[in-house]
């Protein structure tokens, strides 16, 4: 298997340029098992504090990206989703 469960090489530092960002996020989405989707919920849950609102939304936007590929999981995704909403700061 491609990287077997693990997706950390793929997440975000803070001082990556916005495209390596955008391009790390498309590989969590792609990376995201059943084994692996809990960590990448923590992950993205970070990053929604980040200043940069393109960012967040791209952030958030990858959870539905992630319960399109893992039918199975999409109930624990919306739950997630829907807390982000629920705590929102906006």
């Amino acid at each position: 298997a491609f990287l077997t469960n693990d997706a950390r090489p793929f997440y975000c530092n803070y001082n990556d340029p916005v495209y390596v960002k955008t391009l790390k996020l498309d590989m969590m989405i792609l990376s995201g098992t059943e084994g692996n989707v809990n960590d990448i919920l923590k992950e993205l849950r970070e990053y929604t504090t980040e200043v940069d609102s393109q960012f967040v939304a791209a952030a958030i936007d990858a959870i539905p990206a992630i319960a399109l590929r893992l039918p199975a999981l999409c109930e624990k995704l919306f739950e997630t989703l829907d807390h982000l909403v629920r705590t929102s700061r906006g």
